[in-house]
């Protein structure tokens, strides 16, 4: 079973600050970040690099995956 949009980009965006966790986003996060979001279709008007500067608050992300499915997909990706 295929996730919501709202949960895949819930997960996306709780990666980014899973990666911004110290306070910086490295180069090789900020690089392995954007690779990953290439092949992402974004909804409109949201960037990659708009993603990356974004400031979100994690436990109010970690809410909005409310599947089994969405929870496995979100924590692979740490």
């Amino acid at each position: 079973m295929a996730i919501s949009a709202e949960e895949g980009l819930a997960a996306i965006r709780l990666l980014v600050c899973m990666a911004k966790a110290d306070g910086v986003l490295k180069p090789d996060e900020r690089y392995n970040l954007e690779d990953t979001l290439a092949g992402v279709v974004l909804p409109e008007g949201l960037t990659a690099a708009g993603l990356l500067e974004e400031t979100s608050d994690p436990a109010e992300l970690a809410q909005r995956i409310v599947s089994a499915e969405g929870r496995d997909y979100a924590y692979a990706g740490v």
